[in-house]
């Protein structure tokens, strides 16, 4: 683990942010690997497990609607760049959960 891939790591999580922000659907399809796992906490403390195909889902009717593009806030705690995995826990101003 390097600071190096850290940061490289922190990068992708940025982009990743800035392209479901704007309800970029193929960008996100780019990004997230197949076995992407997202784990939320709604306000009430609800633990959500979402995957690739939700989110790509969540995003695509949000465009559909013409929602306002979200926030980009995150405040970063931790971030593990492994050889083949990586692991970010990040705080987000965003209701995706209701």
């Amino acid at each position: 683990m390097t600071q190096q891939s850290e940061a490289a790591l922190k990068k992708v999580i940025e982009n990743l942010i800035e392209a479901g922000t704007s309800f970029n659907v193929d960008q996100l399809d780019m990004i997230y690997h197949t076995d992407l796992q997202v784990i939320m906490l709604s306000e009430t403390g609800e633990k959500i497990i979402s995957n690739k195909e939700a989110f790509k889902s969540l995003f695509q009717s949000k465009r559909a609607r013409g929602d306002d593009p979200l926030n980009s806030w995150a405040e970063f705690h931790h971030i593990e760049a492994l050889e083949q995995k990586g692991h970010v826990v990040v705080s987000r101003k965003v209701n995706l959960t209701g």
